[in-house]
C-alpha cells in the first residue's frame, strides 16, 4: 500500500499547486479486492484497479495515475501542453 500513499502525496502536491482535480476516478477491472482496503496495493499491482486524477490549466493538462499489471506498479504524472496536444490530434486526422 506504500504506492497508494505515494500517489496520495503526489496528488496532494498537485492540489496545492493547481487546486482540486477536474476529474478523479478509481477504475476497478476486477472487484476481488474492492472491499479489502488493506489489499488495494496488491489489487493495483495485479491490474485490478487504476487511480486517475486530472487537472486542466489554460495551457496544460496534468494527469496523475497509479496502475499496474503482472505485479509491477506504474506511478506517473504527465504534463501535456494543450497547443501541442491539439497539433498532434490534427496531424493524426
Amino acid at each position: 500500500n506504500a504506492y497508494l500513499q505515494d500517489y496520495q502525496k503526489i496528488k496532494d502536491a498537485l492540489v496545492q499547486k493547481f487546486g482540486r482535480p477536474l476529474e478523479e476516478a478509481m477504475k476497478w477491472r476486477d472487484n476481488s479486492y474492492k472491499d479489502d482496503f488493506s489489499s488495494w496495493g496488491e489489487a493495483v499491482s495485479l491490474g485490478h484497479v487504476e487511480l486517475i486524477s486530472r487537472w486542466l490549466t489554460p495551457q496544460t493538462e496534468i494527469t496523475a495515475s497509479l496502475s499496474g499489471a503482472d505485479e509491477q506498479i506504474l506511478l506517473t504524472v504527465e504534463y501535456t501542453g494543450l497547443e501541442l496536444k491539439e497539433l498532434a490530434q490534427r496531424s493524426e486526422e
